[in-house]
């Protein structure tokens, strides 16, 4: 292969590699912005359903307790809305999962888009330096413990396999200790 049908060929490669890139770019960014109208509608209703929770739990109070019935009624309605309120707490814990899901994803865009800017300049693809820049670059840009795990074995050479069940552990092992990690 001459050194004008090297060029050609890493050109066209760059072109194919940033329009496949673009389309994964495209596909998840228009996913996050379809999953964002989603939870902020769901968020939006939960936040109603606490605020009528509170509202029937106000009103309950106002219930004459003299009367044996009300008394029993207001107590009926008080651990029903404890309960409902408690489920509402449970299903904040999809928003957490929500919002770690859409970091990710956004690690994911921006991670593909630093690999299209480094295919625009084909000879750079073939330049050690600037795949080290790129890792260098992925890897200071997680912060979720799990990510980095899984980025530093895929690094060192584990399998995929591998890398996820180590990320996977890690995840477990913070849900064990019921934490709730902050981004």
């Amino acid at each position: 292969m001459t050194t004008q049908e090297n060029h050609n060929f890493t050109e066209d490669l760059s072109q194919e590699l940033n329009l496949f890139l673009s389309l994964a770019s495209g596909e998840l960014k228009i996913s996050m912005k379809e999953a964002n109208s989603v939870v902020r509608k769901l968020t939006a209703t939960f936040m109603e359903m606490v605020n009528d929770v509170h509202s029937i739990k106000i009103a309950a109070e106002k219930l004459d307790v003299n009367d044996k019935k009300n008394m029993s009624l207001k107590a009926e309605i008080s651990d029903m809305c404890e309960n409902y309120l408690n489920k509402v707490e449970a299903g904040t814990v999809g928003f957490q999962f929500y919002d770690k899901m859409t970091q990710r994803l956004q690690h994911t865009s921006g991670n593909i888009n630093r690999l299209m800017l480094m295919a625009e300049r084909p000879d750079s693809l073939l330049d050690h330096n600037s795949w080290q820049q790129l890792k260098e670059k992925i890897g200071e840009s997680y912060n979720m413990e799990e990510d980095r795990a899984l980025f530093q074995a895929l690094m060192k050479g584990d399998s995929i396999q591998n890398a996820i069940k180590l990320a996977t552990e890690i995840q477990d092992k913070q849900i064990e200790k019921d934490q709730v990690e902050l981004f």
